[in-house]
């Protein structure tokens, strides 16, 4: 199996097409980024979990529920200046 990195667009992809006229797609986008970051943070915090006070601890927590409320409805922002570009050509 061979695997173009950055170089090619997979087979299986190809024929993918993203409807960006439809605002479920700037909010699957979004949610899936919002996701993977919630991840990252997640696993940030349980490999160095055992360095941090418990108020280091609380406020990554804090800045996990501000990346999941703003990504939440940033979709929104994205979706709008989608339609303005379109808009003005």
């Amino acid at each position: 199996m061979d695997f173009a990195c950055g170089t090619s667009i997979a087979t299986d992809c190809l024929d993918l097409n993203m409807p960006w006229g439809e605002d479920w797609a700037f909010q699957l986008l979004v949610g899936d980024a919002v996701e993977t970051s919630q991840v990252l943070i997640k696993l940030a915090v349980t490999y160095v979990a055992s360095s941090f006070t418990p108020n280091m601890i609380k406020g990554i927590n804090a800045l996990r529920c501000m990346v999941a409320a703003l990504g939440e409805n940033f979709w929104n922002l994205i979706a709008a200046a989608y339609w303005a570009a379109t808009a003005f050509g």
